[in-house]
This record gives structure tokens, C-alpha cells and sequence, in this order.
């Protein structure tokens, strides 16, 4: 394969940094000038162990299970690789460690420093040999591997050859490198390099050159151990700058050399033949370059920025691993046969894929390959390359296996969602809406701290962590934390309770033995924690053991929100890199007397992107499962809700809605999720430089992700269209349910079917523009309304093309028929939820409670409060109003004209004898307004009713019902009620504002009511003003008959003196009472109509109450007018 080179990867801030590998090469050491160091699993790890050295570190070396670092506090500190911490020093400088190299049994430790000394140590004793010369800083030193001798060189530009044994100055090149007088000024480094094992050779990377002008080439100058002599120098035409760094293959073959502008060369020494020409990508140099000491061919490097790279297959695959020390001599007949077999087993390996770890099943070419003798060095009896039954724990490597078996995946382990890696000093336990929790486990302390994000749910918490809780959970109501077990202490949860009424602090519970706790989520009053033995806890917030659910598998991950939670488990082991998840949706319900308990949704597959892990999975702030991969996918699961606003099952649909690796420059950044928003559409996270998680200090900063569907072509105007259409059209129906019971999300339902109107109709006007008709067409069938389709033909035929806009027109055909139908349907559907027909009166069975779970006495009847009488919880107030409206919006209300009865007349059959007072006779049942319309009855029906006209003393006569309709029709015409006018004008405001919605429209027509209203005040206050112009201008005719007017008011005054005052009182509060009742009656209808046709808008001005309208003084002379006409007649009447 050809060599490539990967992309490069954040590993310390910028400056000077150095790198090494373990002696098996699966690991990497770094350390740089941000004063960490750092191991890395591979190139790969994304989620390197750090540790803090110093400010600054400069060198790193390995040997064995320790390793080096060569800091600023002027001294060589030894690790531990297993345990990760400090063993010890080895020697100390007068100013900073520049470099380190270690000798080939690992006895003899080499360390340079700012200085200008080179301190020989040996690892038993420490005791320091001081080499001094150099006259100026040290850049590098390297150990002839026979621990002979000791190459070094320095920024005064010389290359010097020691005497480990005596530490006498045996050979000095000088004018190698480009002097400087300090380290971090150097550009070019000159370190040296033996050949490995007999150190045969010494490769001295120069800032020498040969030619000129264009034809400058820098080169490497290869000198003979002992003689010193320059036996061949290297270069090439791709080097156009000095060489720094020089490197030799664990193999010996071959020979690395990278120079300051970035180029990286490799020869082949046999032939002297360059055979791998890269550049670092950037262009920057090189400060350390070192080899995979296991052979696969992987050169490292780091730069002068602090990133990590990596260079692949810089060794061809059919090498032929000669001595160096035959430079030049001609390879013999036998070496061309070992070529030639390996040629072949090379060939045969094409045919088998590697995974396995049972050598008796498995074709190893390794291993043939060391058995006949190809591959062993020349002066070692050892294989280049491990063994397989030396990586038994790597499933992916040297395991060559007959083709048509899978690869195995490793399981991924548990983790909890919105948490940093176990091993870090400082991590976030949990961070998500509520709070975080950080855990800090340094040799100065172990504790926990609680931060809130809204402080009125509590204050800060500062936990000592005696129990080293690894795990953590956090809600409104408790803090659950969970540690491992150990060999004295079993595993145990322990919940910190926030509002607990009774002054309880906290609770823990144990878990049986042998049973550890490897994850933990809660919700509203519960708790839930997954174990080792596949078994799902759950308890009350108060400390009560609740049910024991089994989960089929291997638990990944838990986490709840309100009253749901989520369970990711291993469905079985996956192949080729993927893995083989389920997820289970569990409900979580009270307990209490009729309590559902759980209810667990059948396990469904969970979908990743290839080859990723999970690596974060939550709840939407609505409430929807949402997941994100390693890849940076995040999905969300769509599914049908119920009227809650609730998801009501697991089943559903995954839809990928952003992608946060498309945002990032640098291939290994990483964003780190905390929540998704369907309201806002965008994701919360934090952006982690070089790493997956973020650091505890300093706070990160919370960045907002926009949503962005992964749709094709997506820079497209098009596309960018699309995008925002289906996004659109996929949240509006969850936006739509919640909004029902969340008022707060009115605005985001009505920005969504704005957003799918404009998107629909620019993808539509795009499609006309590009005479793409068949397209055109298909967009107006997924508009949303007959309207926005009448909108597209209104343009086509702006456009000229009548064909396209005759397809339309069927397209509204076909749109008007499904909303009438979808109307009805609606209209129908809510009849039948809200017990109402209208054949249906006062004495239907669906004012009567019939639930038995409502109520304990099935057929009672309703209690007429403020909340409505449904079966269950109590509806929203908006989603009854928004009810009653769309029923009100199908009726026409008219008064009720009903035949008016006796009050005081007795039922001659009374049903029940026990009845007493006005609840024998025969006045229908009082009905509360309110009540009436929530059960789905009319207005009409709920209006009190009508008080029959009270028989006079002495006489048997009652007033006509035909006058008191004419009475009624006066009055109606006179004032025009809200509702009236309503259905009067309803049609012409539909067709006049037709993409408006029932809440919408509603406030127009109180608009335009109210401004009709305000013209009839001012025709009146004009015919007002006339009538009294008219009088001035007939003053003369009135004063003629004043003479007659007064005489006949004379005369009535008289008879009306003359009735007695019983029946004068009794009269006139029949006429008072009578002419009150009605307006009363009709003003109470008219009030109920109008606060029930505006209610899920906002409470409008109540009407002027039946006293407000005789405030004018000319009402109330005609109201006395009235009265005095009504005392008249009565008067008249009783003597007739």
C-alpha cells in the first residue's frame, strides 16, 4: 500500500513538544509546553490519561514500565506506565531537560539540558557522569545501542562523539546545524541516530547542502562506527530546507529524515534509493519523529503547534530486511528465493481476512514466516513482527482467519450519559438541564460538588466522597450517586434528597452480593439503577424498593425524564466494527390506588452510524429520545402522542436532525452534548479542542448547534429549501400536541406553518422557473392548505402557464373535498368525546355522570363548577377553550322561545313526594352556563328561563306570548349581540382572510365587531342630534298643543291618584320586573356567547350591565315614560 498520512490531531498547546513510544508499541507518550503529559492507546484514543509535570515539558523517554519527562523544574521525574504516578528522580540541571534518550537494556539514562552539560546516569545508583564541551544549550543526545558511545548536539551547531567510558570528546562535526544560543529558538535540531542493535552506523541529519541556487539539496551524512568517516550521504530534490531530525526503522533498513519546512524523506539504505516522499500537511517543523517500534511501518511525529501525526505504511510490504551493514554489497542468490517465497505468502494472505485467537484454527503468515525464517533480523533469532499468541487481547491485529468468518466486535462499556471519563481527576459526573456534578479524586482531596443552575431549587452542594461514588444522577427533587464494589464494601446507592419536608437529608441502600451497580438514572419520585447481573431497580425518591425488572442483556447506559426512562443494552455481540444495541422505553407510574405501575415497551433496534459507538443518549426538553453517536450523528425517535404532549409508545421512526462534526475544523475536536430543543431546534454543547470531553476549570462555555437535516446537495438553494421545509413539517406535529397544553409554544406552532407555507411556495416558484411542471405540481400536493394551493395557481397563471395552473386547480378540487371531510370528521369526533347532538335538550343521560371511575354514584349528576367533568385528569384550559370554539363556530345560536309557565302552579303528579318548595313544580333544571358549554350543550340551552307574566289580583288574565316575541324581536333589532353578528358576517371574513387560523380569525371579527359597534353609536348620536334640531325648528307647533298634552296628562294624573297604592306597587312591579328580566336575560346570553367564543384569545371587556344603560338621561325619561304609560294601562285594565 501506498504510505499516507493522517490527519493531524490537537495534543498540547503550542511550542516545543516530544513524543516516544512503549516498547510494544500500542502506546504513545507525549508532553509538550502546557506542562502535561499525556498517554495515548494509539493514534486513535480519543480520550487520552494526563498528568501534570510542571509549566513546561520538553522531553520524554520510555524503557520497560517506566518512563521519563524532562521538565522546567530542571530535573529527569520517573513514572510509573501502569500506575500513572511519580517514581522518583533521576538527576537534576541548573536550567531546563531538553532531551532524553535511554540505552538498549534500560541501565543507562542520557539526559541534556539548557545548560549546556549532559548528565550520564545510571538507573541503580543515580549516580551522574557530567560531560561538558558543548558552548551552548544541548538539542539532542543518542546511545550507541553497544552503550560505547554517545552522540549529542547543540545549538552553537556541532555534532560531538562521546566516550561513555572515559567521557572524553572523540569527534566533533561542526557547522552542522544553524547556531543559536537558546532552545526555543532553534529551528533545526540535528539529532543524531545509530542503527539499531550493532550501531554499525551514525545518520547525522546536516544543514550542509550540495549545488546551489535551484539545485540545493540538504543531506544526510552516514558515518562508520569507530573510523568515523562519511561512508555515503542521502538527499534528495524534495528537500528544499535544512534536516533537523534523523531516524532509523526498528529493522535497520530503513532510514527517516525530516526537515524544518516540513518535508519527511525515507530511504532504503541497501539501495540508497528514496522510497517515501510526504509533506506535514501544514508546512511546519518537525520537533520529535519517532518510529512504531512493533514494525507495522507507523513513523510519528509532533509539531512545533503541539499536534500529533502519524505517517502509514512507509514500509513496503515485501521488504527485505538485510544487515546495514552490507551498504552497497550485491544481495545473494538465497535472499532472492526468501523474496520470492515471501512473495507468495503475501499473495496467499490476500485471500484471508485476520480475527481470531485460537492458533490451532488459524493460518498465520507470521508465524510461517518465523518458522522458515523470514522476517528474523540478522542478528536475533526473534521475529520483527509479535507473535499471535502475544496479542491474544487484540482482535484486530496479526490474526490472519480463512475468509467468510465476521470480525467481532468489543462490547462497548457502561457510561453515563453527559459524564467525563472515570479515571480523570477532575470530571463532570453529570451535567444537564438541572445542574452539574463535579468530582475532583487528587491525593488532596475526594469530593463532590453540586451546582444548580436555577438556585431556587437549591443551593450548592459540597459532598465529601468517603464512598468514591463513580456514578451520578441528578433532578429537582434528589441527587442519586452510585459507587463500585469492592472487596470489603459492597456496592451501594446513595440518594441526597433537595425539599424533603421532614428535614431527611439523604437514604443509601446496598446492593446484594455479588451485584454492582453500573448505572443509574431517576425521574419524577423514582429512581432506577441497572446491575451487573442484568437486573433494573427501581425506588421511590423516599427510599422504597419499588419493582425488579431483567433486561435482556448487557446495560449500556440509563436516563430518565418525568415520568419515562430509557434503557440502551447489548442485543448481542456485533460484527465488523458495529455494535448490536437495543433500547427499551419504560413508564414509570405512581404506586398510589389505581397506579399503573410500569409499563415497559417491547425492546427495539437502536441505529448508529457505521463502525461508532453511543455516546450520549437523553430526552428532548419536550420530551423525545434522542441519541448521538460517536460520529456525531444525533437522532432523534419520533412517535405518536397522546394528548398530553407525552410520548405514548417506544415505536417509531430514528430521524438523523444534525450532524456536529460538520461544524468542526479540525477532525479532532469534538462537540460535547448536554440537550436538544425541539422548540428552538438546536442542540446545547460544549466544543472540546483535541479531546471528546471538556475540563472541569476553567466553566466551559455552553455553544448552541442549529438543527440542519443531512439531506443531499445541502448548499443547493434547493436543498437549503427542502431542509427547512421537512424539518419544519417534522416538528409541527409534536409543536402542535404540546402546544395544547403548553400555551408558551402557541408562537413556535404558528413560526412552523408560516415556515411551511413560505418554503413550500419559493420550492414551487423554483420549480416553475425551471419549467419543471411535474414537480410544480407535486409541491402543491404537499402543501398544507387549500388556500397556499390557490396562491400557486394565482401564480402560474402570472406566469402565463394555464396548463400547469388547470393541474392546480384539480390539486384545490381535491384539497376543499379532504378539509370539509377532515371538518366534519373533527366536528363529529368532538360530538362524540363531548356528549353533545343537537336533538339533544336539557334531559339528555350526557349531563349525567356515567364514569365509575369519576364518581361512586354512576347517573348522579355533574357538578356545575369551573373544571370540567372528564373522566380522569382535568383537561387544559386552553385545549377546552380552543374546544368550545370550534363547536361554537358550527352553531348557530338563537334565542330560546320557550312557552312560559306558572311558578307558583303545583304539579298535580309529583315523581317524588319528598321534594319540597320550587323543586316540585314544573321549572325546568337550572343549568350553569359555563358547565353547559364544556359538555358540548349550546348556549341557548343554558340560558335561564322564562318567568311567566304574574296574574293581576282580581282578574285572569295573562299577557300574550305573541307580544312578548314582538317585544323580543324589537329588542333584537335594536342591539345586535357578538354571536349574532358573528355568524352573520363569519363567511365573509373566512373568504377574506383565509390562511388565518380559528384563534386568529376570532380576533379579527372582535376587531371588526367592535368598529361596527363605535359606527352605530355615531348614526345614533347623529339621529339624536337631528331630533333635536327637528324640535327647535317645531317649537311653535308644540307650544300650540302643549294646551291639550298638559290637560290629558292632568287626566291621568288624577286616575292614577285615584288606584290604590297596594295595586299600584303591585302593578308597577310586575311591568318593572318584567321589562328587567328580559334585557337581564338577553344581556346574560349575550355576555355567555361572547366570553366563550374569545376565550382562548384573552378576557374582553365584560358589556355594560342592565343599571349602565339608563346612565343617559334621556334613557331614563323614557324609561319613566314607561313606567307612567305601564301604570296607566294597568290601571285601565283592572277597572275594565
Amino acid at each position: 500500500m501506498a504510505p499516507s498520512q493522517k490527519p493531524l490531531r490537537y495534543a498540547h498547546a503550542d511550542g516545543h513538544t516530544d513524543l516516544c513510544y512503549s516498547d510494544d508499541g500500542r502506546h504513545m507518550i507525549t508532553c509538550g509546553s502546557d506542562g502535561d503529559a499525556r498517554i495515548w492507546a494509539g493514534f486513535e484514543d480519543d480520550d487520552p490519561f494526563s498528568t501534570v509535570v510542571g509549566e513546561k515539558a520538553f522531553a520524554v523517554a520510555f524503557w520497560g514500565d517506566r518512563f521519563y519527562i524532562g521538565n522546567d523544574n530542571n530535573h529527569v521525574q520517573a513514572y510509573s506506565f501502569q500506575g500513572k504516578s511519580r517514581d522518583g528522580i533521576v538527576t537534576r540541571f541548573t536550567a531546563p531537560v531538553t532531551h532524553i534518550a535511554v540505552s538498549r537494556k534500560g541501565d543507562t539514562i542520557v539526559s541534556g539540558s539548557c545548560d549546556m552539560t549532559i548528565h550520564v546516569t545510571d538507573k541503580e545508583t543515580l549516580k551522574d557522569r557530567i560531560f561538558s564541551g558543548h558552548k551552548a544549550p544541548i538539542l539532542g543526545v543518542a546511545i550507541d545501542p553497544k552503550e560505547k558511545y554517545l552522540a549529542s548536539s547543540s545549538c552553537d551547531g556541532s555534532v560531538k562523539i562521546w566516550s561513555l567510558l572515559d567521557g572524553k570528546d572523540l569527534k566533533t562535526w561542526g557547522n552542522i546545524i544553524e547556531p543559536t544560543n537558546d532552545f526555543s529558538f532553534a529551528k533545526a535540531l540535528g539529532r543524531a541516530a545509530w542503527t539499531p542493535e550493532t550501531g554499525s552506523y551514525l545518520a547525522i541529519p546536516s544543514g550542509k547542502s550540495t549545488g546551489s541556487g535551484d539545485r540545493l539539496h540538504f543531506q544526510v551524512i552516514l558515518a562508520e562506527r569507530g573510523t568515523w568517516n562519511t561512508m555515503i550521504t542521502l538527499s534528495d530534490e524534495h528537500i528544499k530546507k535544512p534536516l533537523s531530525i534523523a531516524a532509523f526503522s526498528p529493522c535497520g533498513g530503513y532510514l527517516a529524515a525530516s526537515a524544518i519546512g516540513g518535508e519527511l524523506i525515507i530511504w532504503d539504505i541497501n539501495s540508497t534509493k528514496t522510497i517515501v516522499k510526504e509533506t506535514h500537511e501544514s508546512g511546519l517543523p518537525m520537533t520529535a519523529m519517532v518510529w512504531n517500534p512493533s514494525g507495522n511501518g507507523e513513523l510519528a511525529f509532533c509539531d512545533n503547534q503541539g499536534q500529533l501525526g502519524l505517517f502509514e505504511n512507509c514500509i513496503p510490504q515485501s521488504a527485505d530486511y538485510s544487515k546495514p551493514d552490507d551498504i552497497g554489497a550485491p544481495v545473494d542468490n538465497e535472499k532472492e528465493e526468501n523474496a520470492s517465497v515471501l512473495d507468495n505468502l503475501d499473495t496467499l494472505s490476500n485471500m484471508m481476512d485476520d480475527d481470531d485467537e485460537d492458533d490451532e484454527n488459524v493460518i498465520s503468515l507470521e508465524k510461517i514466516k518465523s518458522e522458515v525464517g523470514f522476517g528474523v533480523s540478522s542478528t536475533s533469532k526473534e521475529p520483527e513482527t509479535a507473535s499471535v499468541a502475544d496479542e491474544e487481547d487484540d482482535l484486530d491485529k496479526n490474526m490472519p482467519l480463512i475468509s467468510g468468518l465476521p470480525n467481532f466486535t468489543k462490547l462497548q462499556k457502561p457510561f453515563q450519559p453527559t459524564s467525563t471519563p472515570i479515571h480523570l481527576q477532575q470530571r463532570f459526573m453529570v451535567w444537564n438541564s438541572v445542574g452539574m456534578v463535579r468530582c475532583y479524586n487528587t491525593e488532596e482531596e475526594n469530593s463532590i460538588d453540586v451546582e444548580f443552575h436555577d438556585s431556587s431549587i437549591h443551593h450548592p452542594l459540597h459532598i465529601p466522597n468517603y464512598l468514591k461514588h463513580t456514578m451520578a444522577a441528578l433532578t429537582k427533587e434528589a441527587l442519586l450517586l452510585a459507587c463500585e464494589m469492592d472487596d470489603e464494601t459492597p456496592s451501594k446507592l446513595v440518594c441526597v434528597l433537595m425539599n424533603s419536608w421532614d428535614g431527611s437529608k439523604e437514604w443509601n441502600m446496598d446492593m446484594p452480593e455479588g451485584e454492582e451497580v453500573v448505572a443509574v438514572g431517576a425521574g419524577a419520585g423514582w429512581a432506577a439503577v441497572a446491575t451487573n447481573s442484568y437486573s433494573l431497580r427501581f425506588f421511590t425518591i423516599g427510599g422504597c424498593q419499588r419493582e425488579v425488572m431483567s433486561i435482556p442483556g448487557q446495560v449500556v447506559c440509563l436516563t430518565g425524564h418525568e415520568h419515562f426512562l430509557v434503557v440502551v443494552f447489548h442485543g448481542g455481540i456485533g460484527v465488523d466494527g458495529d455494535q448490536h444495541l437495543f433500547y427499551q422505553v419504560v413508564k414509570v407510574g405512581s404506586r398510589s390506588a389505581g397506579g399503573a405501575g410500569l409499563l415497559a415497551h417491547p425492546p427495539q433496534p437502536l441505529p448508529l452510524s457505521q463502525k461508532s459507538t453511543l455516546s450520549w443518549v437523553g430526552f428532548t426538553d419536550e420530551g423525545s429520545v434522542a441519541t448521538q453517536d460517536s460520529l456525531g450523528v444525533i437522532r432523534l425517535l419520533f412517535t405518536a402522542r397522546s394528548d398530553k404532549g407525552s410520548n405514548s409508545s417506544s415505536a417509531g421512526s430514528w430521524v438523523p436532525v444534525c450532524k456536529t462534526n460538520s461544524n468542526l475544523k479540525n477532525k479532532y475536536d469534538h462537540y460535547f452534548v448536554l440537550g436538544v430543543s425541539e422548540k428552538y431546534q438546536n442542540v446545547r454543547c460544549v466544543l472540546c479542542k483535541g479531546s471528546h470531553y471538556p475540563q472541569t476549570t476553567p466553566r466551559p462555555s455552553v455553544v448552541e448547534i442549529p438543527m440542519q437535516m443531512p439531506l443531499c446537495e445541502a448548499q443547493t438553494e434547493k436543498s437549503l429549501h427542502e431542509e427547512k421545509f421537512w424539518r419544519a413539517q417534522l416538528f409541527s406535529k409534536n409543536i402542535e400536541m404540546i402546544s395544547k397544553v403548553d400555551e408558551s409554544y402557541m408562537f413556535e406552532k404558528d413560526d412552523l406553518e408560516r415556515t411551511l407555507k413560505e418554503t413550500v411556495m419559493k420550492l414551487f416558484a423554483l420549480a416553475c422557473r425551471g419549467d419543471l411542471d411535474f414537480r410544480a405540481v407535486e409541491l402543491c400536493k404537499m402543501m398544507p392548505s387549500s388556500q397556499v394551493v390557490m396562491l400557486a395557481e394565482k401564480y402560474a397563471s402570472k406566469l402565463g402557464k394555464q396548463h400547469l395552473a388547470d393541474r392546480i386547480n384539480t390539486v384545490v378540487n381535491q384539497k376543499v373535498e379532504e378539509e370539509e371531510m377532515q371538518t366534519r370528521m373533527a366536528f363529529h369526533d368532538s360530538e362524540e368525546r363531548n356528549g353533545y347532538n343537537g336533538h339533544r335538550g336539557l334531559n339528555s343521560p350526557l349531563l349525567f355522570n356515567t364514569d365509575d371511575g369519576a364518581n361512586d354514584y354512576p347517573g348522579t349528576p355533574v357538578e356545575f363548577t369551573n373544571t370540567p367533568a372528564s373522566s380522569g385528569e382535568a383537561e387544559n384550559i386552553l385545549l377546552s377553550a380552543k374546544q368550545r370554539f370550534s363547536k361554537l363556530s358550527n352553531i348557530v345560536i338563537k334565542p330560546s322561545i320557550k312557552p312560559e309557565q306558572n311558578p307558583f302552579k303545583k304539579t298535580p303528579t309529583s315523581s317524588n313526594a319528598k321534594e319540597k318548595g320550587l323543586s316540585r313544580f314544573s321549572t325546568p333544571p337550572m343549568v350553569n352556563a359555563k358547565t353547559s358549554k364544556q359538555n358540548g350543550t349550546p348556549d341557548s340551552v343554558a340560558q335561564l328561563p322564562k318567568v311567566k307574566q304574574t296574574k293581576l289580583s282580581g282578574g285572569k288574565v295573562d299577557k300574550p306570548v305573541a307580544e312578548k316575541q314582538e317585544k323580543t324581536e324589537k329588542g333584537a333589532k335594536k342591539k345586535m349581540t357578538y354571536i349574532q353578528w358573528f355568524n352573520k358576517e363569519k363567511d365573509g371574513l373566512v373568504d377574506e382572510f383565509p390562511d388565518l387560523s380559528v384563534a386568529e380569525l376570532t380576533k379579527v371579527a372582535m376587531k371588526r365587531f367592535k368598529e361596527w359597534q363605535a359606527e352605530m353609536k355615531k348614526e345614533e348620536s347623529k339621529c339624536a342630534t337631528d331630533a333635536e334640531s327637528s324640535e327647535v325648528t317645531n317649537g311653535a307647533a308644540k307650544t300650540n298643543g302643549s294646551t291639550k298634552d298638559d290637560a290629558d296628562n292632568e287626566d291621568a294624573d288624577k286616575m292614577t291618584k285615584s288606584i290604590p297604592e297596594t295595586e299600584m306597587s303591585e302593578s308597577v312591579t310586575e311591568g318593572e320586573s318584567e321589562s328587567m328580566a328580559v334585557d337581564e336575560n338577553a344581556e346574560m346570553a349575550d355576555e355567555e356567547s361572547s366570553e366563550s367564543m374569545t376565550s382562548t384569545i384573552k378576557p374582553q371587556t365584560k358589556r355594560k350591565t342592565a343599571g349602565d344603560k339608563f346612565s343617559n338621561p334621556e334613557a331614563k325619561k323614557a324609561k319613566n315614560a314607561g313606567n307612567a304609560s305601564s301604570k296607566l294601562s294597568a290601571f285601565m285594565f283592572k277597572k275594565s
